[in-house]
């Protein structure tokens, strides 16, 4: 069984040429595609999901007052270039909404996919904790859900490699980026 994810964060319209555009996130598009194609292991995708009625009243809505990423509406999408690769790819294990920065439910889908596709080799039940995950991180904002999710898997796999591919992120600023990966570093996570 491979337990090397890739895990894909928020590629959606908004950041990439929405109500969020960035031009940085818009060249990191085709890297991410190629990187989709280019992996062996299952993928997961995470979705900023907000609610119209909801976003203004919470906290990112009052510090972040531009709605973004509102569920069912055309900026909430996948970027399509993203979503081909990743439904082509053939091992995609689905997307995981989150409400915020990062999301509690992504650690519980990794463990849940692994239980599920425990395997047997030879005469022996390889169990999921014969062999720790690694992950591969891409998408956006590295700033804010980037680097929120990796603490998150740093928190829940504190034994597994996480990798951070510095090429297939955007940050919302390129000195927010750069400051993001060098919090991932300290945290024991590599940057390539």
């Amino acid at each position: 069984m491979n337990n090397d994810f890739l895990i894909v964060v928020d590629p959606q319209v908004d950041f990439i040429t929405g109500s969020l555009k960035n031009e940085n996130a818009q060249k990191a598009v085709s890297r991410i595609v190629q990187k989709v194609f280019s992996h062996f292991g299952p993928i997961i995708a995470t979705m900023d999901s907000h609610d119209r009625d909801t976003y203004p009243i919470s906290l990112e809505g009052k510090l972040l007052p531009i709605y973004h990423c509102v569920e069912d509406q055309p900026g909430w999408e996948i970027h399509p270039d993203i979503a081909k690769a990743i439904v082509a790819h053939g091992n995609y294990v689905g997307y995981v909404k989150k409400s915020t920065f990062g999301s509690l439910d992504l650690p519980e889908a990794i463990k849940n996919y692994i239980k599920s596709n425990v395997c047997i080799e030879s005469t022996n039940l390889v169990t999921p904790k014969d062999t720790e995950p690694t992950f591969t991180i891409v998408g956006f904002d590295t700033d804010i859900c980037v680097i929120s999710n990796a603490l998150i898997l740093r928190a829940a796999f504190p034994n597994s490699k996480i990798t951070i591919d510095s090429k297939c992120c955007a940050g919302s600023t390129p000195h927010n980026h750069r400051a993001a990966l060098d919090v991932a570093k300290s945290c024991q996570i590599t940057i390539i």
